[in-house]
């Protein structure tokens, strides 16, 4: 399991064994297994565990990019989510027409149908319009925001993401 956990100029890294601290000073990147902050260590590992999402849960996924729907598909199968995917924005909204699905997670640049049309589509259909839909996408630009926020998107995950803030993020809307 990796964690990050970043506050003021200190990052910290754990796995199941070892945890690493990550300290800049003076313009050098310290690496070091020894901890200022040795209480926020216990904070950080209880924390990050106690997020639990409730069993039933189905995720569907639009996405192009078969490294993330591994990736994604893997934290869901450890989390015990159900996970459906589709390749483009037309394929997705079919299954989410279909399947009960309690939370859409969807790229913004696909062929066929694009993230964005694919939440436009979603919104202007009453009998799925009521389903949470998180764009994840690397789009940072202000102008892409901005049309993410007038497509209805419910969140924005931002690639590259950590195992944890993708379990955050999706805990809000799957409890």
């Amino acid at each position: 399991m990796l964690i990050n956990f970043l506050f003021a100029y200190n990052q910290i890294i754990t796995t199941n064994l070892l945890v690493f601290f990550f300290y800049k000073k003076k313009g050098l990147l310290i690496i070091t297994n020894e901890s200022k902050y040795p209480n926020r260590v216990a904070e950080l590992v209880k924390i990050s565990g106690s997020i639990k999402i409730p069993p039933g849960k189905t995720i569907l996924l639009a996405d192009d990019d078969a490294f993330s729907v591994l990736l994604i598909s893997s934290i869901c199968k450890k989390h015990n989510i159900n996970f459906l995917s589709a390749e483009n924005g037309e394929l997705a909204f079919e299954l989410a027409s279909k399947e009960d699905i309690n939370l859409i997670l969807t790229d913004i640049n696909m062929p066929v149908l694009s993230g964005i049309d694919f939440a436009r589509k979603l919104s202007s259909t009453p009998e799925i319009s009521s389903i949470p839909v998180i764009a994840v996408t690397a789009n940072v630009m202000n102008e892409d925001l901005k049309r993410m926020k007038d497509a209805g998107f419910s969140e924005i995950l931002f690639k590259p993401f950590r195992e944890n803030d993708f379990i955050e993020k999706i805990s809000l809307f799957l409890q």
